[in-house]
């Protein structure tokens, strides 16, 4: 697991890989379950500015560099109905469609979108 991190360590926020590495290190302290793994993130190519993490229990969205954290979505997978995505060009557009709300992050990585959308998929198969 951890050599896939990495790899998108390297591939989110193209010339971030420090930021993306301080993200991922905060969101693991502070928001993770003591028995709660990171098993895939997600960010725009050009800069982190939305995060998209999915772990063994929850799918987690945050929008960056604002004091306004409405749009900031902690959801159990038993709230998800589905995961999309959509390809233009070189890159994707993740859509999550849970009970209450669509969490969509645009211009992302192909692979990086398909591996979300696979994880999301067989943890919602596991449901």
């Amino acid at each position: 697991m951890f050599d896939s991190i990495k790899k998108m360590v390297n591939k989110a926020g193209i010339g971030k890989p420090n930021i993306m590495k301080k993200y991922i290190d905060t969101f693991k302290k502070n928001k993770l379950d003591s028995d709660e793994e990171l098993l895939v993130y997600a960010a725009p190519l050009a800069k982190p500015t939305e995060l998209l993490f999915i772990t063994d229990k929850r799918v987690f969205y945050y929008k960056m560099g604002t004091k306004d954290t409405s749009m900031d979505r902690m959801v159990d997978y038993k709230d998800i109905q589905s995961c999309e995505i959509s390809t233009e060009d070189n890159h994707a557009s993740i859509m999550i469609d849970t009970t209450s709300t669509t969490i969509t992050m645009n211009r992302v990585a192909i692979d990086v979108a398909e591996n979300v959308k696979q994880t999301v998929d067989n943890k919602l198969n596991e449901q």
